[in-house]
């Protein structure tokens, strides 16, 4: 390295941090120019809410359990790095999801796609609505498009086209199972656009999932299309590992916090200012929740800062337990269940884990990853670890018939780690990345913007390397 090799921070050391570290390594290679990059992680741990633990009796997902490989970042990136032949399937013959109600679980109906139902027979025939509920969830092809352009919120979308019923037992729990916060006011437009494309292009959702369905069913299958869903046989944590090794160790900071980017006197450099250090830098990556990010740009770019406050985040918790097999009386013939808010349990939902990844258990034992947020993550806050454990396993099992207590408990608390994209997200979105044009040393990446999983988070650490690059003009 010379004096002259630009230097590069990353900030932030989760997936999205990582996945930006290496797509700099790609683009330094590809483009035949060097750099030098440094990864700031403030705790003693890289992958952020990626965290597999393995025991003998199975592998423990402590916090995001899939990969939605509908969206192609993740398995791309596999491919580069030569995890692609590791991935693996969620279990062939139990495709079901289940709807907790009134003590029971009900499966939900084949062909169901989130909030709408594409094949008539299911939602006919199941038992988890009224028949007036159904007959409501029909007339949905006869509801008249919304006149009004713009976004709108989850509920107000599905009670305006589909009723109460379906609202209440499918699509809420559901979506708060995802975004782990009210479903209420959570953004339609940055979460599930195509919902209001099929009601503007087709005039109805159950039209346009039909549609859908007839070109995927027409479309070439690129990748691995034989689950939805996908991990490895040794977690989440597989991909983390992998993206570490591709990173020279010396180029790691763990256990260092960056709490500010202050100007110099030289216009093209940066400072990062630490509890007990400063460095100056040619460019930065903040790859952390956006809260976090606003709090260390406060002085180098007030309306940015000002901006990203603005987006909201919700807390996670997750609870694994481990059981005998005989200890569990109802079939787990399926990859879980979700609960109603009106239902009024503790957990929002939980995961048959070792069902789910047929690879992550062992035979005689039943992994179960029960979890919550939102409001039930605020109460959690005055309990310990135990007692969390005892109020999961208490609606365990009311809906599971659990006879015994589990072999293992282990419980894991995420603060502020998901984002509420409320009603005109994107409007937040693009005011902030208007912001960025101001400031072109600065990049942003997470999954505060547009998009929440992991393949999300991936693209978005990828794309602020290759705009630090186009930046740096290396």
């Amino acid at each position: 390295m010379t004096s002259s090799t630009p230097h590069i921070s990353v900030i932030g050391g989760g997936i999205s941090g990582l996945a930006a570290c290496h797509r700099l390594l790609e683009l330094s290679r590809e483009k035949k120019s060097p750099v030098q990059i440094t990864l700031f992680e403030s705790s003693w741990r890289l992958g952020g809410a990626i965290q597999s633990t393995q025991r003998e009796e199975g592998i423990l997902e402590l916090g995001p359990d899939a990969v939605f490989m509908e969206k192609p970042w993740a398995w791309d990136l596999s491919q580069r790095i030569g995890l692609e032949k590791e991935w693996i399937g969620t279990n062939p013959d139990l495709r079901l999801s289940f709807i907790a109600r009134k003590g029971n679980l009900y499966p939900l109906p084949v062909g169901f796609y989130l909030l709408a139902p594409s094949q008539f027979w299911p939602l006919l025939t199941t038992s988890l609505f009224s028949w007036k509920g159904k007959w409501r969830i029909l007339r949905e092809i006869f509801v008249p498009a919304k006149k009004e352009s713009g976004d709108e919120g989850f509920g107000s979308f599905v009670r305006r086209r589909f009723g109460d019923e379906l609202w209440e037992r499918v699509a809420q729990p559901l979506i708060s199972a995802i975004y782990s916060g009210d479903a209420q006011n959570l953004s339609l437009e940055a979460t599930f656009p195509k919902f209001l494309q099929w009601e503007k292009e087709c005039g109805s959702v159950i039209r346009g999932l039909q549609k859908q369905k007839r070109s995927q069913s027409q479309a070439p299958t690129q990748g691995p299309r034989y689950s939805l869903f996908s991990s490895f046989s040794t977690g989440l944590q597989r991909i983390v590992e992998k993206l570490t090794e591709k990173i020279p160790s010396d180029s790691i900071l763990m256990g260092t916090t960056v709490q500010e980017i202050a100007k110099t006197s030289d216009p093209k450099k940066l400072k990062l200012v630490g509890p007990h250090f400063e460095m100056e830098t040619d460019a930065v990556c903040l790859a952390l929740p956006a809260t976090q990010s606003a709090q260390i740009l406060r002085s180098f770019s007030p309306n940015l800062s000002s901006g990203l406050k603005k987006i909201e985040y919700n807390s996670v918790l997750t609870v694994n337990l481990l059981f005998k097999t005989e200890d569990v009386r109802r079939p787990l013939n399926g990859f879980g269940f979700v609960i109603p808010e009106s239902e009024k349990k503790w957990i929002h939902g939980c995961t048959f884990s070792s069902v789910k990844f047929l690879q992550h258990g062992q035979k005689g034992k039943v992994i179960l990853r029960a979890f919550l947020g939102g409001k039930n993550y605020e109460k959690s806050k005055t309990l310990n670890d135990k007692k969390l454990a005892e109020l999961a396993l208490k609606d365990l099992k009311e809906l599971l018939g659990i006879t015994a207590p589990p072999l293992v408990s282990v419980v894991c608390r995420h603060p502020n780690s998901l984002p509420y994209y409320k009603v005109g997200h994107l409007e937040i979105v693009k005011r902030i990345e208007e912001d960025l044009k101001s400031v072109p040393a600065i990049a942003l990446a997470g999954n505060g913007f547009r998009g929440i999983g992991v393949p999300d988070c991936i693209h978005s650490g990828e794309e602020a390397a290759e705009r630090i690059f186009r930046y740096l003009k290396v």
